[in-house]
């Protein structure tokens, strides 16, 4: 059992900026940029609002977690219809339903993440009408379920003025070109203890001077 546990615990990416995306097709993304709702959009690489989609797995008791979105909304799964939205925690929806909808069982398996909810699935459903995009609800947990099969992808930066020290996101799906010029990966230095990245990604970054990185726009 102990075993067990200390897989699960460290199949996770914990505390670390990530995009989620559909497990067959990448180019839709986990998004929470529109007010409080949740979509399953198309790539949103480009949008000045995508910091708002970078996610963050915070650890909970008992093997449960929070799913952060930007600085301060939360995954929530509402208790009374299937639907799911990014909220604050004092949202008024969190205050007249209670926390347990922010309360998640996350497992995962070669990259691909399942979210779970008092036995409700994140499941990707309908498409939105007019729009590039699919709802998400809660529903009944179903094993090998492709439409509750998420991608986690590392989020990278996108570095526009050397001196702006990274201050703003930008996130790309991993896998994408990450070598341009004006790419860092953040990958680089905020998780150099991960297999690929300990060694030579590491030692790369000491390597940079930030004032002589060409900038082109």
């Amino acid at each position: 059992m102990l075993i067990q546990f200390l897989i699960t615990v460290h199949s996770l990416r914990i505390n670390v900026p990530l995009i989620f995306t559909e497990k067959d097709d990448t180019n839709y993304q986990l998004t929470a940029s529109d007010k409080k709702t949740l979509r399953l959009e198309k790539n949103l690489s480009k949008d000045s609002k995508n910091g708002d989609n970078i996610a963050y797995i915070e650890p909970e008791k008992n093997e449960t977690y929070k799913v952060r979105f930007g600085s301060s909304r939360y995954m929530y799964k509402k208790r009374d219809d299937p639907g799911v939205v990014a909220i604050e925690l004092e949202d008024d929806i969190a205050k007249n339903y209670g926390n347990l909808g922010f309360i998640w069982k996350i497992s995962s398996k070669d990259d691909v993440y399942v979210f779970e909810n008092e036995g409700k699935c994140l499941t990707k459903v309908s498409k939105v009408s007019g729009k590039d995009s699919f709802y998400l609800n809660g529903r009944p947990c179903k094993k090998d379920k492709k439409s509750q099969e998420f991608k986690v992808n590392d989020a990278f930066t996108n570095q526009n003025s050397a001196n702006e020290n990274f201050a703003k996101f930008d996130p790309m799906v991993a896998g994408e070109n990450v070598e341009k010029e004006n790419t860092i990966n953040l990958n680089i230095f905020m998780h150099h203890n991960r297999g690929r990245h300990h060694s030579r990604g590491h030692h790369r970054i000491k390597e940079i001077d930030m004032e002589e990185i060409p900038i082109e726009f």
